[in-house]
């Protein structure tokens, strides 16, 4: 998907919390039986991809949501802070290379996640380690986590110090920030 301006950015958002909105409406259908319900929501296609509408399993469409926001929340940042970018690229959950790079060759390559905390999995050590490795100009890892780990974050800095680390707001992710 390429990106040109911020007005993409919050059409992208409203398809998101659209199908948000019908995953809710979904869950008023749920089995009153506990394991049933995880069942359901685990392996039946009660969610939506958030950008498409397609069916998916509710666990997916919570994981790619939370990508999706970040991803928008990190592809303003980068908008507003590289105009000469030529827009950018970013790159569907799972598709190789970076989650985001510059239309312009060589200027800025992007990781981004959204995770309990920063350490979960080593995800914030893994992304930096990725992304380090770019042929560019700037390098980024955005995240958005609700519990911070400022100390994860400072060793992951200081490992990898050519490659800026953000974490993202609620506001951020929600295009309010």
């Amino acid at each position: 998907m390429k990106i040109y301006n911020p007005e993409q950015l919050e059409e992208h958002r409203a398809n998101v919390i659209i199908q948000a909105n019908h995953a809710r409406a979904e869950l008023n259908n749920l089995t009153p039986d506990p394991m049933g319900a995880l069942r359901v929501l685990k392996f039946e296609e009660i969610g939506f991809n958030p950008l498409d509408g397609t069916p998916l399993n509710l666990i997916e469409q919570l994981n790619q949501t939370f990508h999706d926001l970040a991803s928008f929340a990190a592809a303003s940042y980068l908008l507003e802070h590289f105009p000469g970018c030529g827009g950018l690229r970013l790159a569907p959950q799972f598709e190789a290379g970076s989650d985001i790079t510059s239309i312009t060759p060589g200027l800025v390559a992007a990781e981004v996640f959204a995770a309990v905390r920063p350490g979960n999995n080593s995800k914030l050590r893994k992304d930096a380690q990725k992304v380090n490795g770019a042929l560019v100009e700037h390098r980024f890892v955005f995240f958005y986590s609700p519990n911070a780990a400022p100390v994860t974050v400072e060793n992951v800095r200081r490992q990898f110090p050519d490659v800026q680390i953000r974490a993202l707001t609620w506001d951020e992710m929600l295009g309010q920030g």
